[in-house]
């Protein structure tokens, strides 16, 4: 669902190319050129993940390129950070956020980055890694990890000795804020890449999946996966895993931004990038503003479900 999720129509190509970045030569030949220049274009609407060979020349050279300067931002925090550690006076007397990162080590940190270089990898060859990216089976992976090493998983995502009268209230007040805010970035994004391309973006595969379903029983299952355990897998992994494992080495600032940057481009799709990043910001924000997974995880199913019914119900409908 993710790349899907800010709920209207996205970039979807059929050309496969090199780097050679000109969106208007692009937008023309990506509905005439088939993948490879092979002559046959792909069929949309198919309902399976985009893959980079389905997508225009301009939307294979921005998801590479954001991957790539994702991928050298985290070196150049990771070592300005190991740097910093030789000066204790540059390092901030007291922590930073209320997201601890006391269960997070070296080894974790490894795990993490290579967690980061599958991602880019998956970026980079979707057709033979994308299966192996499921965020469900990576929060499997992980929690088998740190169970194994008797930690407390409730600890560890902020879920212990909560006042939830208080973290309820948190989470409206974050759900209501992120969803505006991560539409009307949505709007203006493809309002711009509209203009920028001359075409208006087209609806992408998991929107026309849905919007397929005519049985309640087939949404009721979608909703499910969208809304439960879509957003509690991705939220372990991406906020309740790498992103503490990168701060305790680098600066919030910097692990949110590798963070978001990673969890924007792994969905390949252009019309969502800029929405996914600042959707990906402004849920490390809330873990950071609360210190409970709860409230991220709540706010990712909110928002969701609010595109859910907007694909199903919204202006737009079908």
């Amino acid at each position: 669902w993710r790349g899907n999720e800010v709920g209207g129509a996205y970039a979807e190509g059929g050309a496969e190319g090199k780097p050679g970045f000109s969106v208007h030569a692009v937008a023309g030949r990506s509905r005439s050129a088939g993948c490879g220049g092979g002559g046959t274009n792909r069929s949309r609407g198919t309902g399976r993940a985009p893959t980079l060979a389905a997508m225009s020349l301009a939307e294979e050279q921005v998801l590479v390129d954001s991957a790539n300067l994702a991928i050298i931002f985290m070196g150049v925090g990771l070592l300005a950070g190991m740097l910093a550690r030789r000066r204790p006076e540059m390092l901030p007397s007291t922590p930073v956020g209320r997201v601890s990162v006391s269960m997070f080590g070296r080894a974790e940190l490894s795990i993490a980055v290579a967690m980061i270089f599958f991602l880019y990898l998956v970026v980079r060859h979707p057709d033979a890694l994308r299966p192996l990216s499921n965020s469900l089976f990576l929060a499997l992976g992980l929690s088998s990890y740190f169970i194994s090493r008797n930690c407390d998983l409730l600890e560890l995502f902020g879920l212990t000795e909560c006042d939830w009268p208080k973290l309820g209230r948190q989470a409206g007040i974050a759900a209501l804020a992120i969803i505006v805010i991560t539409l009307g970035v949505h709007q203006g994004w493809l309002d711009w890449l509209t203009k920028l391309m001359d075409d208006k973006p087209d609806i992408q595969d998991k929107v026309k999946e849905l919007q397929d379903i005519k049985d309640w029983g087939g949404r009721l299952s979608f909703m499910f996966t969208a809304c439960v355990l879509a957003p509690v897998a991705e939220e372990m992994v991406f906020r309740g895993f790498l992103y503490p494992a990168l701060k305790r080495f680098a600066h919030p600032w910097i692990a949110a931004t590798v963070v978001a940057a990673m969890f924007a481009v792994i969905h390949l799709s252009l019309g969502a990038l800029l929405p996914l990043f600042v959707l990906s910001l402004l849920l490390t924000l809330s873990y950071e503003w609360t210190g409970s997974l709860a409230v991220p995880v709540f706010v990712h199913a909110a928002f969701n479900l609010t595109n859910v019914i907007l694909t199903l119900w919204g202006p737009h409908a079908p």
